[in-house]
C-alpha cells in the first residue's frame, strides 16, 4: 500500500509544510506491483476506484459524510455497466458492442426507465445516428461524413419535426439552419467559430439580415 498527501502550499515562500491544510490524499493498493485499488479523499468526498489485472476499471464509488452518493460497477463479460446516482435516485444501465462502443444507455428512476438512448456507428467508429426517448418525446440526431471522413452535416429532430440542421462546407465555415413547424426561419453563418451573418426568413425569402462585427 502506498499513500500520498497533497498539501495546500504557500507559493510565495516556496515552502510546503505538513502543517498546512491537506487538499487531498491518495492511497494506492497494489498486488504484485499492479494497482488494484485507488482511494482519493478531498475536503468533502472520498473516491474509491478498483481495477482488474489489466488496469481496467471495475468499480467506482463516491462517498460523502459516510453515505454512498454515487456508484459505478462494470461487468466485463457482458459489455455492460451500471452507474447508480444515490443522490438523485437514478441508475444508468449502459451496453457496449464488441468494440467497446456505447450502443444503448437507459436511465432508471425508482425502478422505471425514464430515458433510453440508442447510438449507431459505422465501421470507422463514427457516430451515424443517436435516438433518445424521454420526457421530450423522441429526439434524433443524424450525422453524415464526406469522402475524407470529416463531418459534413448533421441534423436534429424532435417528435418527427426537423429543428436544426448544420452544414460544414469546409473546416472553417459552418451554416446553421433553424426550423419552426417544419419551416426554415433562420440561417446563421460562422467562420472559424465566429458568427458572421444571421438571416431571418419567411416563406423561403430573407426578410431581415444582420452582419456581425459591422452593420445591420
Amino acid at each position: 500500500k502506498t499513500a500520498y498527501e497533497i498539501y495546500q502550499c504557500d507559493w510565495s515562500s516556496d515552502v510546503c509544510s505538513s502543517d498546512l491544510a491537506v487538499l487531498f490524499s491518495l492511497t494506492l493498493v497494489q498486488v504484485q506491483g499492479e494497482i488494484y485499488e485507488e482511494r482519493r479523499k478531498d475536503k468533502e468526498r472520498s473516491y474509491i476506484s478498483r481495477y482488474n489485472s489489466d488496469g481496467e476499471l471495475l468499480s467506482y464509488q463516491v462517498w460523502k459524510d459516510g453515505e454512498l452518493e454515487k456508484s459505478l460497477s462494470v461487468i466485463e463479460a457482458e459489455h455492460y455497466s451500471e452507474e447508480t446516482d444515490y443522490l438523485n435516485n437514478r441508475k444508468y444501465l449502459r451496453h457496449y458492442d464488441d468494440r467497446g462502443r456505447l450502443v444503448l444507455e437507459e436511465a432508471e428512476y425508482s425502478g422505471e426507465i425514464i430515458e433510453r438512448v440508442e447510438l449507431f456507428w459505422d465501421e470507422k467508429d463514427r457516430m451515424l445516428r443517436k435516438i433518445r426517448r424521454g420526457n421530450m418525446g423522441i429526439e434524433e440526431w443524424n450525422y453524415r461524413y464526406n469522402s475524407s471522413g470529416k463531418l459534413q452535416s448533421e441534423d436534429y429532430w424532435i417528435r418527427g419535426s426537423l429543428v436544426r440542421s448544420v452544414e460544414y462546407p469546409d473546416e472553417e465555415r459552418r451554416l446553421e439552419e433553424l426550423f419552426r413547424d417544419g419551416e426554415l426561419f433562420m440561417k446563421i453563418y460562422y467562420t472559424s467559430g465566429i458568427k458572421e451573418k444571421e438571416q431571418v426568413l419567411r416563406e423561403g425569402k430573407v426578410i431581415r439580415e444582420r452582419l456581425y462585427g459591422g452593420g445591420e
